[in-house]
């Protein structure tokens, strides 16, 4: 706990004026705390490819060529939320898969039948090309909620549980139009960047003032005062 004791300054009339001696010892030790900085007016001019790039605009023939050369980008794939259970014999993954589509929960058989708990059997969101070819077909042709019949891999014989179902499909020219628009305008900012860059400098270099640089290639010129 901290007490707090408040004395007025009304109560301090003894207080004896400092000498000259006092005083200049006293400054000539703190001569940091009065010294004032030194203060400078800057101009300056900033080349950013983000507002070069507003100032871009892409032609439609040119965004739509783009379009159809990087048509794979805009592809997204099916992804499905599948569950794995993995048996070595056949015999006790049929019996498994028997006991799941009579109604006993999945993650129940895994465990009982596989010794496998949740997070070995959670495989999350994945894609066709995520499985070996001798299972995706089962996974990617059930529905969503239902359990594949036992199917064989080199790693033994395999369960899946489907959980959910994202469908794939093709972005539109339309759809992807605003990022390719983006993408292009900065691509053509950074190009037009060193050029201008090059340009101011030679103005400067030929000897004119900053402002009188930045006024022949229409660049604004930013000011900080005192």
């Amino acid at each position: 706990n901290t007490d707090t004791i408040f004395v007025a300054d009304k109560y301090f009339d003894d207080v004896v004026e400092p000498t000259e001696i006092q005083s200049r010892s006293h400054f000539d030790a703190n001569k940091r705390n009065y010294m004032a900085p030194e203060y400078r007016s800057l101009s300056y001019v900033h080349l950013n490819v983000n507002e070069l790039a507003k100032e871009v605009s892409i032609g439609l023939e040119a965004l739509r060529e783009a379009f159809d050369q990087r048509a794979d980008e805009f592809i997204t794939q099916e992804k499905r939320k599948v569950r794995q259970m993995i048996i070595a014999d056949e015999s006790k993954a049929k019996s498994a898969y028997k006991r799941i589509i009579e109604g006993t929960d999945f993650l129940v058989v895994a465990k009982e039948v596989a010794g496998l708990n949740p997070s070995a059997i959670d495989l999350g969101y994945i894609t066709k090309g995520d499985l070996m070819p001798e299972l995706s077909g089962s996974v990617f042709e059930a529905t969503k909620g239902n359990v594949t019949a036992p199917v064989k891999s080199t790693l033994g014989w395999h369960i899946f549980e489907i959980r959910d179902v994202r469908q794939g499909g093709s972005l539109s020219f339309e759809e992807v139009r605003p990022k390719l628009q983006k993408e292009m305008a900065r691509e053509k900012a950074i190009d037009g960047l060193y050029e201008l860059s090059n340009k101011f400098e030679d103005a400067i270099g030929g000897g004119g003032s900053l402002e009188d640089a930045a006024n022949q290639i229409n660049l604004k010129v930013h000011k900080i005062t005192a």
